[in-house]
């Protein structure tokens, strides 16, 4: 019943414990000049026992021999360190910081079994409360480094500026303990937020808000990690311990998860004003704003009915548990399709326009744009039907379509905005609403490619500067609707790619010396070919056979390969690898074309292709 390895583990507890007990003799002699060597080895097997056991079991060993339990001493210990580090101005490489950090994944190895079991497992008050203590505090000292950050002249708060993927680890394992406490936590950001906000409003034009500013970015990212999982590979749902908390809450509006949600959408909502945007919102802030949206969106926004109505095991009382599920279905129905939800989602429409035109320049900004928030809106079904039918939407279409603004942006956004945008045709009412909203998408990038294959003087246009960059930025917005290609889209990515075939193939001619073009028309002829092949009829078929065999005739004639490979060899420091990209796209190409015996070539002459293309570069 394992008592055995549980008076073992007491064993080993015992024999550490007056290495970390109590933790404030503890850090205040570190400080003072004893080695902290055997305090972070405490850490360790703290760590240890944590991995082989339960967070009740491990919580239980330490009350055998003191009036509280191990993760009391765990919490009282980790505010020890947090205090230390806030006194230290977050000095990396400290006994501090590494001490954080074991106890961060401690936390962590404990918590994250009981924020995925799916069921209304509740920690003793003791350690909820102990908790709620510790956040308070990490909270409390995120904050005093944000704020300190604001006036850093000399880079001693460098980790603050690092990007949010690179926070993401410490970030999660302080929404763990969150959630282990999350009657007080959710509260506690909800206060944290009014009162910055209030201080915006009050200071406007008299005081200098860069602080409260920092602190805002920092408030937004906790936040965004208590409230909502990552959301890679798969919906997430609203967090196991937001759904069975809260019980007494029927009345959505007055719900603390939507208050706090509310507060952020509210204040995010005011960087539509001009006036806001050029005082308070700047590139920084933004970015964090447009996370927020992206992650949280993704869990709230619309939730599809199966999570809504989902009746899970929360708890073996039918009470609570009826409790528990009106109280779910209040916080979920706040931003439905039938509630908020659509108003919400034209306001985070509005802030992607906003920052894509609004912000110049900020890749890492419009990249977030692109490839986080606007991404998260077209992965659910429900959501494209309510995003193509708002003006916003077709705005930003119509933008990306035909006007010169969103063609600044880089061409890694202009593939995902593409890609995005052309997703959002599921959306539409039938079939040929969604192929001729396509056609509308793409129909000047390809117009553009074939005015300009047809210049007599084409060899001298092709060559400036904006014409080469104009023209790979339309590529990568082709290649983007590629690889939007779904059945109900498919005619009209079909018929995008046989426009520019003859366009295609001049292209490649005559940027056969600039290598990141040829890269761009062998790639968009790869993803093209990837997504038609599934679904054409023999014709067409035939059809895109001949044009990629002229394709790799003409690569292969010119001996593009060959020219690409010298002339990269001559860079700098360029990575062997990269002068192998057209060749691996090149084989792609020819994978794809014999994939499924649609294409009625021998052993023979795929073979020979596959030297040519060899020869082209060898």
């Amino acid at each position: 019943n394992g008592k055995m390895q549980e008076h073992h583990l007491l064993q080993l507890l015992s024999g550490i414990l007056e290495w970390v007990d109590p933790p404030d003799v503890v850090a205040q002699a570190i400080e003072s000049g004893k080695s902290e060597s055997e305090m972070l080895d405490g850490c360790r097997a703290l760590l240890s026992i944590a991995t082989v056991t339960t967070p009740f079991v491990f919580d239980r060993l330490l009350k055998s021999i003191r009036p509280f339990g191990t993760l009391t001493l765990l919490s009282n210990l980790m505010c020890e360190v947090v205090k230390v580090l806030m006194m230290n101005n977050t000095e990396e490489g400290t006994w501090s910081w590494e001490a954080r950090d074991i106890l961060l994944d401690t936390w962590t190895t404990l918590l994250v079994s009981l924020d995925s079991t799916g069921r209304n497992v509740v920690l003793p008050l003791e350690v909820r409360n102990a908790a709620a203590s510790l956040f308070a505090l990490i909270v409390e000292s995120e904050l005093k480094v944000a704020s300190a950050s604001a006036m850093d002249d000399n880079g001693e708060f460098n980790y603050l500026q690092a990007s949010i993927s690179a926070m993401d680890e410490r970030l999660s394992s302080y929404a763990l303990i969150a959630r282990a406490a999350i009657d007080a936590t959710v509260p506690l950001l909800t206060r944290l937020f009014s009162e910055r906000f209030a201080r915006l409003h009050q200071g406007r034009g008299m005081i200098d808000p860069t602080e409260t500013l920092e602190e805002l970015y920092s408030l937004l990212l906790i936040t965004g990690h208590v409230l909502a999982d990552e959301g890679e590979g798969e919906i997430p749902v609203v967090p196991n311990a937001i759904q069975t908390h809260f019980v007494d809450t029927i009345e959505a509006a007055k719900h603390p998860v939507v208050l706090l949600c509310g507060s952020i959408i509210k204040f995010a909502e005011w960087s539509l004003d001009p006036e806001a945007r050029a005082s308070v919102f700047s590139p920084r802030l933004m970015e964090a704003i447009v996370w927020f949206l992206a992650r949280w969106s993704q869990t709230y926004l619309m939730p599809l009915e199966e999570f809504r109505d989902s009746s899970t095991n929360l708890c073996h009382d039918t009470g609570y548990q009826h409790q528990s599920s009106t109280s779910r279905k209040a916080l979920l129905s706040f931003f439905g399709e039938h509630n908020q939800g659509k108003p919400v989602l034209d306001i985070i429409v509005r802030i992607s326009m906003t920052t894509l035109v609004s912000y110049p320049g900020e890749k890492d900004l419009q990249e977030l744009t692109c490839n986080q928030l606007l991404h998260a809106l077209v992965r659910r079904k429900n959501v494209c039907v309510h995003l193509v039918a708002l003006g916003s939407w077709r705005e930003l279409a119509s933008a990306f379509a035909n006007d010169k603004t969103l063609i600044l942006l880089n061409s890694t956004n202009q593939r995902s905005l593409a890609q995005t945008l052309v997703l959002s045709a599921y959306g539409m009412r039938n079939s040929e609403s969604s192929n001729q909203y396509v056609r509308d998408l793409t129909r000047h990038a390809t117009a553009y490619l074939v005015e300009l294959s047809g210049k007599n003087d084409l060899k001298n246009v092709s060559q400036q500067p904006d014409i080469i960059l104009l023209v790979s930025c339309l590529l990568e917005r082709l290649r983007g609707a590629a690889n939007a290609t779904e059945p109900r889209t498919q005619k009209a990515i079909y018929e995008m790619g046989f426009s520019v075939m003859n366009p295609v193939l001049l292209l490649l001619e005559v940027y056969k010396h600039e290598s990141a073009v040829v890269y761009l028309l062998l790639k968009f002829v790869v993803d093209w070919v990837d997504g038609q092949i599934s679904y054409l009829e023999v014709q067409e078929t035939n059809i895109v056979i001949d044009f990629c065999t002229r394709l790799l005739q003409l690569y292969s004639s010119h001996n593009i390969g060959k020219m690409l490979m010298t002339q990269s060899s001559c860079l700098l420091g360029e990575a062997k690898t990269e002068k192998y990209k057209d060749l691996r796209a090149l084989f792609q190409l020819l994978s794809n074309l014999c994939s499924k015996d649609l294409v009625g070539l021998s052993s023979t002459c795929i073979h020979t292709i596959e030297r040519k293309i060899l020869l082209s570069v060898c």
